[in-house]
């Protein structure tokens, strides 16, 4: 499955489709602001 989240802030897309067991997708974004990376990237290290 293919994502493609528009200004998806600190990942909350990601976090709703861990929850409802979705975890083969290739997930695309589009990040407005610069400090919302470091924040994603704290959280989900394997992004």
């Amino acid at each position: 499955m293919n994502v493609l989240s528009l200004y998806d802030g600190i990942s909350c897309g990601m976090v709703a489709l861990e929850r409802a067991g979705i975890s083969d997708t290739q997930r695309y974004k589009c990040i407005g602001n610069g400090w919302t990376v470091d924040v994603i990237a704290h959280i989900f290290k394997n992004l």
